[in-house]
């Protein structure tokens, strides 16, 4: 693959694609999250509309949580937060809580940031010293 991604553009752009999920089967996740998307939209209005909310997002975010299609864990976190956090916005905005919603709302920025502090993860980390060390290895010996 590598060997042909450097003759085919095609192959460079599907590769960034494909690494954003740590397996190619869980690419029906983020099929499933848009059609999340757009059930949340269409049950805002109804009249059992916090109740399906509620499920929608509570469901994903466990699902989200437990599946962890993501290859970055820092990304899985904060998919699982920001399902968690509309869920408590949805709550707040049913019972006329408005600081709290606003709260809920801004929430997965601060993790964002705080996760931007420590980009990497110890898997990564870990992966990386694993390979310069493979190169290093033959010099060493």
């Amino acid at each position: 693959f590598e060997e042909a991604e450097s003759s085919e553009r095609a192959l460079a752009g599907s590769k960034k694609v494909l690494l954003k999920y740590s397996r190619g089967r869980f690419l029906f996740m983020e099929i499933i999250q848009k059609l999340v998307a757009m059930a949340l939209v269409s049950v805002v209005q109804s009249e059992d509309g916090l109740q399906l909310s509620l499920a929608i997002t509570l469901l994903m975010a466990a699902a989200s949580g437990m599946v962890q299609i993501f290859l970055q864990p820092q990304v899985n976190m904060l998919q699982c937060c920001c399902f968690l956090c509309l869920a408590l916005a949805a709550v707040s905005f049913s019972n006329g809580i408005t600081w709290l919603s606003r709260v809920a709302l801004l929430v997965p920025f601060l993790l964002s940031g705080a996760l931007a502090l420590r980009p990497d993860s110890t898997e990564s980390l870990a992966v990386r010293i694993w390979e310069q060390l493979k190169r290093e290895m033959p010099k060493l010996e």
